[in-house]
């Protein structure tokens, strides 16, 4: 009696760890589930059930959403099987664009492409996206990518005009539509060349972010600039607040009212640049 009760017992508690979460198993060969073969000496992990693939690697090349997924890739899946990420194969499209070999592509829970790689530049809306990572939100419009050309933009509310360089550049969410491959407002850029904001000084190459009404709130440069009057030898983030303070976090020791502060400690200033408090140490 004693000894099955101790069964039972453990039966139970593997039956009530399957309900609750994932279960792993080890695969000693290529093996079949719900049509699709995983490849032997990888993990598997089954569903709370201890039922359903939920993530394992593939033993051979496997289709779904319309996708050839690459053998060998690693494939998560969601509880109708259809893969949720993993590497795509050759000659296979997501949004109506050719991808690139070999990169991976995630979907959102709602079906939504939420990352890929397209296999060639690709001009939208007026911007040219090389073929790099871009990361979508929810509705398909961008999130992030790299552009392959200078550009200007116009930072709403403010109405202040912007060059930026080539590189990655993150956009803010725009609700209004679900049609993919659009993007709002941008929320960060590197500019192209100097610029004059609120009186400041913003150097060329600095990575510049934006409020949501276009408001420069970040600052971010490895060169040399000043700020307020104080001289930023090797350059610092900067980070603006809706009262005017910022905090300054100089990426070399710096001298502020003859007092020095350390590399890469945060200062809090005053709109004129006095130093209104740092960080207890």
């Amino acid at each position: 009696m004693l000894l099955f009760a101790r069964i039972m017992s453990t039966a139970l508690l593997v039956l009530f760890s399957m309900e609750v979460g994932a279960v792993e198993i080890s695969l000693s060969g290529d093996t079949w589930s719900y049509g699709i073969v995983f490849k032997g000496g990888t993990k598997l992990t089954l569903d709370g059930s201890g039922q359903k693939p939920v993530r394992g690697t593939l033993a051979s090349s496997y289709r779904s959403r319309d996708i050839n997924w690459l053998a060998g890739t690693e494939i998560s899946l969601n509880d109708k099987l259809e893969v949720m990420s993993g590497t795509v194969d050759a000659g296979q499209s997501a949004i109506s664009v050719p991808l690139k070999p070999s990169t991976l592509l995630r979907f959102n829970q709602n079906g939504q492409v939420i990352y890929c790689t397209f296999a060639s530049s690709i001009n939208i809306d007026g911007l040219v996206f090389d073929p790099e990572p871009i990361i979508f939100y929810e509705n398909g419009w961008i999130k992030s990518g790299t552009i392959s050309k200078p550009f200007t933009f116009n930072a709403p509310g403010t109405g202040a005009l912007f060059t930026a360089s080539p590189g990655i550049v993150l956009f803010y969410p725009n609700n209004s539509s679900t049609t993919p491959l659009h993007f709002g407002a941008i929320q960060s850029a590197k500019l192209a060349m100097n610029h004059i904001d609120r009186a400041q000084t913003l150097p060329a190459g600095a990575t510049i972010r934006l409020s949501a009404s276009g408001a420069v709130i970040g600052i971010d440069s490895t060169s040399q600039f000043a700020y307020l009057g104080i001289a930023l030898q090797g350059g610092g983030r900067i980070q603006v607040f809706e009262n005017g303070q910022s905090s300054l976090q100089p990426y070399q020791a710096v001298q502020i009212n003859g007092k020095t502060y350390p590399a890469f400690s945060f200062i809090f200033l005053s709109p004129e640049g006095g130093v209104v408090g740092v960080p207890p140490q």
